[in-house]
This record gives C-alpha cells, sequence and structure tokens, in this order.
C-alpha cells in the first residue's frame, strides 16, 4: 500500500489531469485544429523579415569599442568553431557562419602581434572542422596561429579558453563568433572563468544584426534567409536554458 501511494498523484493534480483527457475526447477535433493552426502561425511569423529581424537585434551581442585597456595588438583573437556540413567524399566543408567566422578572425588579427587561434572539435559535427579551419586559414596565407582541436561544443570551447588563460599562453582576448552565439558564450564565461579571467574577454561578433529588408513591403513576405535567423535563435534559446545544469 505504501508504495502504491508513493505513484498517486495528488487529488488536485489527479482531477485536473482525468478532466483534461475527457474535454481532448469530447473536443479533439478543436484541440487538433487550435495546434496545428497554432504551429502553423508560428511557422509563419519564424519566415517574416519585419518579426525576426528586430526580434533576433534584441538578442544580439554588439560590436565593441576597442578603446580599453584591452588593445587589439596586445589580444589574442581566438575564433570559436561554428561545425562543418558533411559532403558525400567525407571531407566536409565550412558553414557560412563558419567562413564568416574565420574571415573577421583574420581581419582582427592582422592588427594583433599575438597568434591567433582556432578553438574547436569534430565529435557534434561528424567532419573535421579544425582541418577545414586550417586549410582555410593557409588559404588566406595566414600561417602564425595555433589550434586546439578538441573541443566540440561552447562549453568546451570555454573551458578550453579557461586553460589557456590559466596557463599563461593567452593574457586578454578577442573571442570572434555570431551575434546571437555570443550571448551563450557569455553565460559560459560567466560560469567557468574567474572574474579576472573574465575581464579580460572581449566577445566581438563575427557579423551584424539582420536588418530590415528594402523595399518595406519585403518585411511582410515570408523569407527563407528569415526561417534561418529564426531556427538559429531557437537553437541559441535553447541552448541558454541548459548552461546552469551544465557541469563545473
Amino acid at each position: 500500500m505504501t508504495i502504491l501511494k508513493a505513484f498517486m498523484l495528488p487529488p488536485g493534480v489527479f482531477i485536473t489531469l482525468v478532466s483534461l483527457a475527457w474535454l481532448l475526447r469530447i473536443w479533439s477535433r478543436l484541440a487538433a485544429q487550435v495546434v496545428g493552426w497554432s504551429a502553423f502561425g508560428l511557422f509563419l511569423l519564424s519566415t517574416l523579415p519585419g518579426v525576426v529581424y528586430p526580434l533576433a537585434a534584441l538578442f544580439w551581442q554588439p560590436k565593441p569599442e576597442i578603446t580599453t585597456e584591452l588593445s587589439i595588438d596586445e589580444s589574442s583573437v581566438v575564433i570559436l568553431g561554428a561545425g562543418c556540413i558533411n559532403t558525400a567524399d567525407g571531407n566536409g566543408l565550412l558553414g557560412p557562419s563558419g567562413i564568416i567566422r574565420m574571415q573577421q578572425g583574420v581581419r582582427l588579427a592582422q592588427n594583433s602581434t599575438k597568434p591567433l587561434w582556432i578553438i574547436g572539435g569534430s565529435a557534434a559535427s561528424g567532419c573535421d572542422e579544425v582541418a577545414l579551419m586550417t586549410d582555410f586559414l593557409l588559404n588566406m596565407g595566414v600561417s602564425n596561429f595555433l589550434i586546439i582541436n578538441d573541443s566540440y561544443d561552447t562549453q568546451q570551447n570555454i573551458k578550453s579558453l579557461y586553460t589557456l588563460m590559466d596557463n599563461g599562453e593567452i593574457d586578454s582576448a578577442l573571442l570572434v563568433s555570431d551575434g546571437w552565439h555570443l550571448l551563450r558564450v557569455d553565460k559560459y564565461m560567466n560560469k567557468f572563468l574567474t572574474d579576472e579571467y573574465y575581464k579580460q574577454v572581449v566577445l566581438y561578433p563575427a557579423n551584424d544584426a539582420p536588418v530590415l529588408l528594402m523595399p518595406w513591403w519585403r518585411n511582410i513576405l515570408p523569407n527563407i534567409a528569415a526561417f534561418n535567423v529564426s531556427w538559429q535563435l531557437s537553437y541559441e534559446f535553447l541552448g541558454r536554458l541548459v548552461v546552469p545544469f551544465s557541469e563545473q
């Protein structure tokens, strides 16, 4: 009896669940229509630039003004990997996000006296992200760079950054990634970096927030680019929710 009681729900919860089940049975068609039309409405909103782009701007890391004691020439530029796309030949390729990060990192590194760092891995994407990033740098004529190749997600990226700073290999850093990704990066930095190290890192977005289209009427038409932004925003939002539960 004691074991059975342990599995029994409180009376209020039990009555609520039974009532909902009864209502859904009676109004199943109506419930399905509500859920279906709601899902369709959310999908439609996620394709409209006039809705998505202003929302994206709210969750975008702004570009910093490098006028503090953290100057570019004395800071190490650190590019975070964005994963890669598997191809039929097995070699893979960098996606648009990864290419933008690399280009911005190289531009910043041209003004720095320190080696460029790339932090990435291959466990999550399946292809060799770091090898692709290395080839990209070499093709751009960059040879003064260092690699961390066992970091397969954002949490591991920041742990790797902590190790580099703790070992004295990086004193201060310009951390390059997507504007929306950097907000999640900042949460991991708050969790894994000491206050001293945290103050020595500047978050630098590789790209600008999407802007409303011209002419204005294009912002009320469905757009695949807006849907891609919605998808990435959703991914980053869900990623931020799990940060407090990540292992120390």
